[in-house]
């Protein structure tokens, strides 16, 4: 009498968890591709209006899709209410509206202007529309890591 391992289903086993590597890069970027444009209507959702700013953003995957962003768009200059372009990227400007920024105290040409400022302050209050949108991240990337781990499934089940 003889019992007989057959290593036929172990050697296929072995083979496709070699193969893994390649298929969790791939369902990776696949997943951060997914997730970018969830992240980028965050931070639109956040800004509120219909304005500029939002049209100002953007999202963006790292060029081995390990990361998805949005944030401003890169060597686009802002435009005046008059439509002329300004000396701005309209990354700094997102930044000032985010961070809050100082402006400089009236110079006095016009006794009768009173500035419409908080007691004595030159600074104006920062939207903190990034750190809003960071706070709803973990739910994107739960739904990208169970995408992952759905893709890694499939291929190991074969």
């Amino acid at each position: 009498m003889e019992i007989q391992l057959d290593a036929s289903e172990l050697d296929e086993l072995v083979e496709r968890l070699d193969k893994s590597p390649e298929v969790i890069r791939e369902a990776r970027r696949k997943a951060m591709e997914q997730a970018a444009p969830k992240l980028l209507q965050q931070v639109r959702t956040e800004i509120g209006g219909s304005g500029k700013v939002q049209r100002w953003q953007d999202s963006f995957v790292g060029s081995r899709g390990g990361y998805a962003a949005a944030r401003p768009k890169t060597k686009t200059f802002a435009q005046d209410n008059r439509g002329k372009v300004t000396r701005y990227q309209v990354g700094a400007v997102t930044n000032a509206i985010n961070s809050g920024h100082r402006f400089s105290s009236p110079s006095g040409r016009n006794r009768d202007y009173r500035p419409r400022i908080r007691s004595g302050q030159q600074r104006v209050p920062g939207r903190h529309f990034y750190e809003a949108a960071q706070a709803k991240v973990p739910q994107v990337a739960q739904q990208a890591a169970q995408q992952m781990a759905d893709a890694l499934i499939s291929h190991l089940e074969g």
